[in-house]
């Protein structure tokens, strides 16, 4: 019995910053291919990988939101998101990163 394995980007993926991000905490590592549908959360703590994919970006986040890992307002996060979804247009769109509180 043989199975089809996911296709998964190449090592200049992993290279460009602009796909990975830290969850707040600094223990994990977020990285999502939109070309591949590949999401990536690695463990510092644990020195572990989980890769899921085929996926879809929305559907990676909310498996990330489960485990507990969020990130929060910043360029960089702003950065990531385009990077991961780069059409975030049409009726059916929410704040996945929340605004910035701007009271003070």
């Amino acid at each position: 019995m043989r199975a089809q394995l996911p296709r998964l980007p190449g090592p200049e993926f992993f290279a460009d910053p602009r796909h990975s991000i830290a969850a707040e905490g600094g223990d994990s590592i977020l990285s999502y291919d939109p070309e591949t549908q590949a999401g990536f959360i690695y463990s510092r703590r644990a020195g572990t990988w989980q890769i899921t994919a085929p996926v879809a970006f929305e559907t990676w986040v909310v498996l990330a939101r489960l485990l507990g890992l969020t990130i929060g307002d910043s360029e960089d996060a702003r950065r990531w998101f385009r990077a991961c979804c780069p059409r975030p247009e049409g009726d059916n769109v929410v704040d996945f990163i929340p605004p910035a509180d701007t009271r003070h």
